[in-house]
């Protein structure tokens, strides 16, 4: 139990990390990128983790298709 405890916390730091390497004004598009790669899906840690990974990589290169 503890090591899925410290997992979802990992996950959340993870995150959090990459929002503060995002500049603040594209925060909140970048917040509504990954949630709309996260929609109704059902992921373990791990697979957050890659996908947020993945979507800051995009972000970076491409930006939100709205700015």
């Amino acid at each position: 139990m503890d090591n899925a405890k410290s997992n979802a916390s990992s996950t959340a730091g993870f995150l959090a990390d990459i929002f503060r390497l995002i500049p603040r004004s594209k925060r909140a598009a970048f917040g509504e990128m990954l949630g709309y790669e996260l929609r109704g899906r059902v992921l373990s840690d791990h697979e957050v983790r890659r996908i947020a990974e993945r979507a800051w990589h995009r972000f970076l290169k491409h930006g939100w298709p709205r700015d």
